[in-house]
């Protein structure tokens, strides 16, 4: 009786494994199904994680791209106009800058081809009036048209930085120019200073990337220097004068608007009867006992 109950057992144990080999249970197959389910799953999930990071991530960290270019450009001309200043107040014949422009170009336009311009009438001690005109150049510096990023663009003119946005109205200064007034004592007139600075070039220069500026100043500064409160050629003091500062923008690169709030407010410094007043297109400075117009030549050598 034993050995009929062994050998039913072992012929029971048989049968299941025939069953388990051919996978009728399932067993194998479920595994199988897992896997791919799995497989699925975990596709998803990254395609769901590239979708989240195209949308969401990338227009951030292409922004933030684009304020540190914009930053840099800025800080750019910035530093070119200090060296500006090394060339003008320091007696520096040469500078040379090793400049990165990300994003973006630099382009020189010189003073003979430049757009914008300053038109000074001013009294002369001696009697008459005279109307000069100043062509100053320009450094641009504005992001890459192609790709469409950013829209900031900033300009070295006249000693002065600005930034204007393309296809919208103003623009703001972001580094003066150094023009002063200075009051006599105990009178109520006093010396406006105005500081003309020119930039030329042998051909309008465009460049990108990591560059080597090389700026020059080679000829004497020409100087006018106007003293109302003194006899002048056998003639009696004219006293205080007015003079007429005139800004005619680039219509495509219009800094109207900085030039307009460094004129009446930035230059006056707190300075009680400092500044220029604005009419019409003009701004005209009252209370001038003397005037000093001093022009500089800077020359882009290369860039």
């Amino acid at each position: 009786m034993i050995a009929d109950m062994l050998q039913r057992t072992e012929s029971k144990n048989a049968c299941l494994r025939t069953v388990k080999s051919t996978g009728i249970t399932g067993n194998t197959g479920e595994d199988a199904v897992s896997e791919a389910i799995g497989y699925i799953l975990i596709f998803m999930i990254t395609v769901i994680g590239i979708a989240m990071i195209t949308v969401c991530a990338y227009p951030i960290l292409l922004q933030s791209q684009i304020h540190a270019d914009e930053h840099s450009a800025e800080q750019t001309l910035v530093t070119l106009r200090n060296d500006i200043g090394a060339l003008t107040f320091g007696n520096v014949p040469y500078r040379e800058t090793t400049v990165r422009i990300a994003g973006g170009s630099l382009e020189l336009i010189p003073a003979a081809d430049s757009a914008d311009k300053f038109v000074l009438e001013y009294p002369l001690a001696s009697g008459g009036v005279v109307t000069r005109d100043f062509g100053t150049g320009e450094l641009r510096c504005s992001q890459n048209a192609v790709t469409g990023a950013g829209t900031a663009v900033f300009s070295l003119e006249n000693g002065a930085v600005l930034k204007r946005e393309k296809g919208a109205a103003g623009s703001v200064m972001t580094a003066e120019p150094r023009w002063y007034f200075d009051t006599f004592d105990g009178e109520t007139c006093g010396t406006l200073v105005i500081i003309m600075t020119k930039l030329e070039g042998e051909r309008r220069y465009s460049s990108g990337g990591i560059r080597d500026i090389r700026l020059g100043m080679t000829t004497a500064p020409a100087t006018v220097d106007e003293n109302y409160m003194t006899a002048e050629g056998g003639h009696a003091p004219l006293g205080a004068q007015t003079i007429v500062l005139e800004y005619i923008p680039d219509r495509d690169n219009d800094l109207s608007k900085g030039w307009e709030n460094y004129l009446t407010g930035g230059i006056a410094g707190g300075i009680s009867g400092g500044g220029f007043t604005k009419s019409g297109t003009k701004y005209v400075f009252g209370n001038v006992g003397r005037l000093v117009v001093r022009t500089y030549t800077i020359t882009v050598e290369d860039m």
